[in-house]
């Protein structure tokens, strides 16, 4: 994607929770940089007024690190919840492969 002429990069249009672990992350899993710009496209289409938190979050029994990508939107549960499941019906569940187990998608109230 490019804007105002130059490349777009996750680091537009996601805030990082903790900078360092999500570049080493993304360095260990290139892969995952398309898909978050893909991503961020269609969660702005069904979710236009979000802040999008990108975050390593690690399985404490497995050590299983994950990159969570946090809508947070300022509608109500209900209807977070109903948007969420229409962008992972259109979208997601198809991308999801993409991922290798690497990526998650939810939602958050602000």
């Amino acid at each position: 994607m490019v804007e105002n002429g130059h490349m777009a990069d996750q680091t537009d249009y996601y805030v990082r929770t903790d900078k360092a672990r999500v570049d080493e992350f993304l360095k260990r899993h290139p892969g995952l940089d398309n898909l978050l710009l893909e991503a961020y496209e269609q969660i702005h289409a069904y979710f236009p007024e979000s802040r999008n938190l990108l975050e390593v979050i690690t399985d404490p029994e497995l050590g299983y690190q994950q990159l969570l990508v946090t809508v947070m939107t300022p509608c109500d549960i209900d209807e977070a919840m109903n948007r969420l499941d229409t962008f992972r019906d259109d979208w997601w569940l198809d991308n999801l492969w993409r991922a290798d187990e690497k990526l998650l998608i939810d939602v958050g109230i602000e």
